[in-house]
């Protein structure tokens, strides 16, 4: 997750929002990073408590450089994610990285993995961003019960989307 998150970085962001941080452990690691749950977790490091809905995304719009959502996207409907990254891309002002995994996600169509991929990337190069990195880590080789080992931390998909360059 350090090469993703660090992909982030290239930017040099004065201000990185983790969206879902749990206990926002990257902090040790990252500058800039400001976390947010909607839990408390005596052990967290978040910044605040809130809930990201679109009063949250309008309420803090291009407020951040950039953002993180890492298996926070999968805690809504499979036909609700591209809202949620419309909701997430509003936020910033350059790129948001994103992970899932698709065992968490609701009401996701009854396919398999490699299916679920092919419509995931339907769904997502048909969105108004720029994609930066697109991985799947099932696909190179990392099976799918290491991926479930460390479903918390890994996810099936990792993505960092831009806006579009004029």
């Amino acid at each position: 997750m350090f090469y993703y998150i660090d992909q982030l970085y290239n930017t040099g962001p004065t201000s990185v929002i983790d969206v879902g941080c749990g206990e926002c452990i990257w902090k040790k690691w990252f500058p800039n990073i400001i976390g947010f749950d909607p839990n408390t977790n005596e052990f967290s490091q978040q910044d605040f408590v809130d809930f990201f809905d679109k009063d949250f995304s309008t309420g803090h719009a291009q407020q951040y450089a950039c953002g993180m959502a890492l298996n926070s996207l999968h805690f809504v409907d499979w036909n609700s994610i591209p809202n949620q990254i419309d909701l997430a891309m509003n936020i910033v002002r350059h790129q948001f990285l994103f992970t899932f995994n698709f065992n968490v996600i609701r009401n996701k169509p009854n396919k398999s993995l490699p299916e679920l991929i092919e419509l995931f990337d339907t769904m997502l190069s048909s969105s108004p961003y720029q994609i930066e990195l697109l991985d799947y880590p099932s696909l190179r080789g990392i099976s799918e019960q290491s991926l479930s080992n460390w479903s918390h931390m890994n996810g099936h998909v990792r993505f960092i989307l831009s806006h579009k360059r004029n």
